[in-house]
């Protein structure tokens, strides 16, 4: 009679060794495949975001109403410090563009105010036509938002606009969102994923300011 030889327990083990790290390695390449899509998602509706939030600042910067020597006009920054460390400055000013009403006139005189509040940058709206005021987010997820302003005499930008009497000549806007922290980059750095901050993502504007220029 014939005897058919089997695999030996050592073979065995082999095989079931050998078939882990095979299965552990497209794992690896599956996650770290799920894990970029999740993170061009999250990058790409960042983009998206900052670019309504600084073409939106950028229409209101653009029709700024002051003029020098009325108590009753704004226009003023303030450079204030986050979290970690990160700017979360307050922007205040007048503007002849707000939110258009159904009927009534194309636009009209409104304070404006922008300011980054537990990672939400928080507009305020007040006018003398209704709705009166108003404050809500136009974007969430920020770790910073900073403001600076040029002055016209020299070219120079400056952190702060305050207790001046004229507008600065342009008006630097950044967003700044928290960068995505790749997989295994912990790894990488030996560990200390709670020390080291990952990379800052940030979209700025830069306006020129009609009423600054003379």
């Amino acid at each position: 009679m014939r005897h058919t030889r089997g695999f030996t327990l050592i073979e065995v083990l082999l095989a079931v060794a050998i078939l882990a790290v095979v299965v552990g390695m497209l794992y690896r390449t599956l996650s770290q495949s799920s894990e970029a899509v999740r993170h061009m998602e999250v990058t790409a509706e960042q983009y998206r975001m900052g670019r309504l939030v600084l073409s939106r600042i950028t229409d209101q910067l653009m029709s700024v109403y002051y003029r020098a020597g009325d108590s009753g006009d704004v226009f003023r920054g303030e450079s204030i410090q986050g979290d970690r460390g990160l700017d979360a400055d307050l922007l205040e000013f007048d503007s002849l563009s707000a939110s258009v009403p159904e009927e009534g006139a194309g636009s009209w005189h409104a304070r404006i105010s922008y300011q980054l509040k537990d990672g939400r940058l928080m507009l305020s709206e007040v006018s003398d036509l209704p709705p009166v005021g108003a404050t809500y987010p136009v974007a969430e997820g920020l770790a910073g938002f900073r403001v600076r302003y040029l002055e016209p005499d020299n070219d120079l930008w400056v952190d702060e606009w305050v207790g001046q009497s004229r507008l600065p000549k342009a008006v630097e806007v950044t967003l700044i969102f928290p960068g995505q922290r790749p997989l295994g980059e912990d790894q990488l750095d030996g560990g200390r994923a709670d020390s080291d901050e990952a990379a800052l993502l940030t979209l700025s504007a830069v306006t020129r300011i009609p009423m600054g220029e003379g």
